[in-house]
């Protein structure tokens, strides 16, 4: 056993015994070792907090929207995850596992249907009439037919069954029809290799809404066996696995695979690829007897750099056999063992080729964690001019004006805008202008931490979270209640919302001290409902928005969607992230630090890899990547439009704001560059007066290529803000942003390749000369030359 399971009490019990080994070094050494990074491996996902939230500051409220199935609601649901369409509709909309798309059916044959038909030349794609001209040579959408592909089902189902959300984890959950001991459940894990079907008791059916052409080469009568391989009037191929020793017998009929009896065992199927099938099957036929019940994730820091870390899944199974698992794109790039990836490939809907991967663990490693901080990591030239305009914003900031708004989204947007401008009094040295701005992003942020705010907050006891109240009930018949606020209330787009108040709270932490102790509750209360680590804590499900797996969040509460869930700001969402880390930084909180920057590292390239789009991008229709950015990037269709218009400064300024010190990192200069020259270039002459604001956001984008011309703009006191920027935060990142040119790693590189030439041609020389002279000193020692 390693000295890290022995069973100490604490690790000074552990220290006192190595100390009393007499000093061997070896083990102090590795007993330092643990004793700094063991906190990064053990602590990173301990509860933020176990206590209940303060109700004087969040008032109790039962949520209106009841499941249409049955979900354990004494504890926390999680609102924003891929598998919640399952109790959002009572139609049966699609969940998108990833590879496969699974739907309960509302009507007969009922059960579970399974759909896959989602390679290049099976997607659908289109331009609306009214865009036929502005998109040109590209296209507004693709998305993908969702099918009947496959299905299971039992004889006993003859009317329709009950429904049922048995577990949850962050991976997936259990989905039960009917009911215990009859009843089919279903593991419905993400990047599943195939659809695990647990037979409680019924006669199971396979089902499709094509035809079947052919099963183990026989086309019609009975069959028996553990191995059926289908062929379907679609082109498919699916292989069916029986998990037990004794065969199962099928009648086949025309669409149906109808067992002669109830059945109390594991049904699996599995699609083949399109290509490789061969090889596609004996990989499948290697790993059958084993299917996922859920995961656990972990999160280590790197032992020896800040700028490292991993997250791991470690697969929760049953079976034997090393499990085989669906990868996406991004996971490829990073996984510690690429000998685990596989030849086996199907396409997902909306993210690119999935590859299969053997392996019970994954070892995910993110090695550029962002150093940045609270401010760029360069000093502006235009000093002076950006210290009279800071002046300017701070003493006439109209507090009201800025922050009292009926959406908690405008009201943090602007509470964040001035505590931007107290890190640049800070920053310039200039504690009087400091003093006033910290006064009026307190006076700013006051009332929601009071719940003085138009919409104040409530904690939800139904799904267990922190909500705007405005959206429950509403007594004007006009008004779409649910949507309120953006949706706020049925739990959309909190970490957009939440993640402009944590920043600022981070920034007024930061500049002054006092003020944590007596909102540091309210503050991580906030964190709590968006980025809870721990099944600890009761009154929170686990990371609400974030989708570990896909490795961005999701916006999209509960309202149910045919297209799944859907996210439109990837640059809010990095607010959210990058806000967490400065609140670790502020309040010592290593474990809020490293997991904001993990976080903001893994959704970085999850965003680079499907969001912002640059040429070559190997993920999306080549029709569709000449747009730039996704828009609206749901589960089953990329749609390049926004929620609240489809003008191009809309769709792309949303994923820009807020600019942050990191946003450099994310929106990289090449792709910045590509998106201005073929879109933003041609549009931003052309935007109406009525949305001028959004040129602030395209031109402080722009900075990162011509920061002159952006500096122009934005010092212009006639041309229009954005309602979340100021003009001295615009001015001070157009003279910060990174200078262009050869990288700092090619420079150090070239002066090192350089230093050893020299070196070794110093070597060589004196080599020589020395040779040379003990030469001459041999001859002038011989006595036969004398």
């Amino acid at each position: 056993m390693s000295i890290a399971h022995r069973n100490y009490r604490t690790r000074d019990d552990l220290k006192q015994q190595m100390i009393a080994k007499g000093g061997n070094i070896v083990w102090v050494i590795m007993f330092l070792l643990m004793w700094s990074v063991s906190p990064l491996w053990a602590k990173l996902l301990d509860p933020i907090s176990t206590e209940e939230p303060d109700q004087s500051q969040f008032p109790r409220a039962t949520h209106p929207f009841v499941p249409t199935i049955s979900v354990d609601t004494s504890k926390p649901v999680p609102t924003n995850k891929f598998w919640n369409n399952f109790f959002l509709s009572d139609i049966g909309s699609p969940v998108h596992v990833h590879p496969y798309v699974v739907t309960t059916l509302m009507q007969s044959p009922y059960g579970l249907a399974i759909s896959h038909s989602f390679s290049p030349d099976e997607k659908g794609m289109d331009t609306s009439p009214a865009r036929q001209e502005e998109l040109t040579g590209r296209v507004e959408f693709y998305y993908n037919v969702i099918s009947t592909d496959m299905g299971f089902t039992a004889v006993e189902f003859d009317t329709l069954p009950s429904r049922e959300i048995v577990t949850h984890d962050t991976f997936g959950c259990q989905l039960r029809i009917g009911t215990i001991g009859q009843g089919i459940t279903f593991p419905i894990i993400r990047g599943m290799a195939y659809v695990t079907a647990i037979y409680e008791g019924t006669t199971p059916i396979i089902y499709t809404n094509a035809a079947f052409t052919k099963v183990n080469n026989q086309t019609t009568g009975t069959i028996s066996g553990t191995k059926f391989v289908i062929h379907n009037s679609l082109n498919q191929i699916w292989v069916l696995y029986v998990l037990t020793p004794n065969d199962l017998t099928f009648t086949i009929s025309n669409n149906q695979l109808i067992a002669s009896e109830p059945y109390h065992g594991i049904l699996r199927i599995a699609k083949l690829p399109n290509d490789k099938q061969s090889d596609a099957e004996i990989i499948y036929d290697s790993h059958y007897d084993s299917y996922p019940t859920g995961g656990e994730l972990s999160l280590k820091m790197g032992m020896l750099s800040k700028t490292k870390a991993t997250y791991s899944f470690n697969w929760n199974k049953v079976g034997k056999s090393t499990l085989l698992h669906f990868t996406f794109p991004h996971h490829q790039d990073i996984i510690s063992s690429k000998s685990g990836l596989t030849s086996l490939k199907l396409w997902s809907t909306t993210k690119g080729e999935m590859v299969a991967y053997i392996g019970n663990k994954w070892n995910l490693n993110e090695d550029d964690l962002t150093s940045i901080k609270w401010l760029p990591p360069r000093k502006p030239s235009k000093s002076d001019q950006i210290i009279k305009q800071l002046e300017t914003d701070i003493n006439s900031m109209d507090v009201t004006a800025n922050t009292v708004k009926g959406e908690n989204y405008f009201g943090g947007k602007g509470v964040a805008k001035i505590a931007l401008l107290c890190l640049l009094a800070d920053h310039f040295e200039l504690p009087d202008l400091l003093d006033t701005c910290l006064s009026k992003v307190k006076e700013g942020i006051s009332p929601y931490v009071n719940g003085e705010n138009i919409n104040s907050l409530r904690y939800d006891t139904t799904y267990k979270g922190v909500i705007g109240h405005g959206g429950l009930h509403c007594d004007n018949p006009d008004i779409f209640c649910p949507g309120v606020d953006f949706g706020n209330s049925y739990y959309n787009d909190h970490h957009y919302h939440w993640g402009y108040f944590v920043h600022a709270a981070a920034i007024i932490a930061h500049l002054d001290p006092t003020w944590i102790e007596p909102n540091k509750d309210w503050v991580e209360t906030l964190i709590r409902d968006v980025a809870n680590p721990s099944s600890i804590d009761k009154y929170f499900p686990v990371f609400r928005s974030f989708d570990w797996f896909s490795g961005h969040s999701w916006s999209q509460g509960l309202f149910a969607s045919a297209d799944g869930k859907d996210q439109e700001s990837t640059s809010e969402e990095i607010n959210f992230h990058y806000g967490l880390m400065l609140w670790g930084i502020a309040t010592s909180n290593t474990n809020l630090k490293q997991m904001g920057n993990i976080m903001y590292a893994v959704s970085k390239r999850s965003i680079q890899r499907y969001f912002l789009m640059k040429s070559g991008n190997d993920i999306h229709p080549a029709e569709f990547v000449k747009n730039k950015v996704t828009g609206i990037f749901f589960e089953n269709k990329v749609h390049y439009t926004t929620w609240f218009g489809y003008n191009p400064e809309f769709i792309h300024g949303i994923q820009m704001l807020p600019y942050l010190p990191v946003t450099e990192e994310v929106r990289e200069y090449q792709f910045v560059k590509e998106e201005w020259d073929t879109i933003l270039s041609k549009r931003i002459d052309k935007i109406l007066p009525v949305d001028e604001a959004w040129k602030s956001i395209l031109y402080l984008n722009y900075a990162s290529i011509e920061p002159s011309i952006s500096w122009n703009y934005l010092s212009d006191q006639n041309n229009k803000l954005d309602d979340g920027l100021t003009r001295s935060w615009a001015l001070y990142i157009t003279q910060t942003r990174p200078k262009r040119g050869m990288p700092l790693w090619a420079i150090i590189l070239i002066f090192s390749v350089a230093g050893v030439f020299v070196i070794m041609t110093g070597i060589l020389f004196y080599t020589k000369i020395g040779k040379s002279n003990r030469d001459i000193s041999t001859d002038l020692r011989n006595p036969i030359l004398n």
